[in-house]
């Protein structure tokens, strides 16, 4: 068996594979990011022979978005034809079917400052909240003083937001956020 080395790799000589055919929605950037920041990297990349990812590209653009200059990697000596099946096997075998009573049980017994890292709320179970608007979140406090928040809302409300932050200037979501609610809370 061969021995598998890890290597940290600057992050912008890492290649996106041109072909990679998986979507990662910016919620699923943004959660990943949350999870790098509270649990540290624990999963590498893992590139081709030539660099580009196989495994990891939603990793990948988590580190680019919070500015991580090197990436723990394990470089393949696939190319070519097994580079592109290992590229959809790592995507299409992983299994999207769980013991529900299992997971529910481990969510309910983790406290609510790291359930908000799992990805995971009460709709995974098929709980919905009957409200127009839900209240549902969890404000878990971190090291550097801020506070990752988390709602569960509908997909038209979802869109929404999405199109209001889009159309507010900042460096990132939450100060987005924070100047919407600055404007309203004025007219109040």
């Amino acid at each position: 068996m061969q021995c598998i080395e890890v290597e940290y790799i600057p992050t912008n000589s890492i290649l996106r594979h041109p072909r990679n055919p998986k979507k990662h929605p910016e919620e699923q950037i943004h959660r990943l990011e949350a999870s790098i920041q509270k649990f540290g990297w624990t999963s590498p990349i893992i590139l081709s022979s030539d660099g580009y990812i196989l495994a990891g590209h939603a990793r990948y653009e988590a580190a680019l978005n919070q500015g991580i200059a090197e990436v723990p990697c394990i470089r393949t000596a696939l190319n070519g034809d097994d580079a592109i099946a290992y590229l959809l096997a790592d995507n299409a075998l992983a299994s999207d079917e769980w013991d529900m009573e299992q997971l529910k049980g481990l969510f309910d017994e983790l406290p609510d400052e790291l359930s908000c890292f799992t990805g995971i709320d009460e709709s995974f179970f098929g709980v919905h909240d009957s409200d127009e608007f839900s209240d549902t979140f969890d404000l878990p406090t971190e090291s550097s003083g801020e506070k990752l928040m988390r709602f569960v809302m509908t997909e038209e409300q979802a869109q929404l937001v999405e199109n209001c932050l889009s159309l507010v200037q900042g460096n990132s979501r939450g100060e987005k956020l924070f100047r919407i609610c600055e404007q309203w809370s004025d007219r109040l």
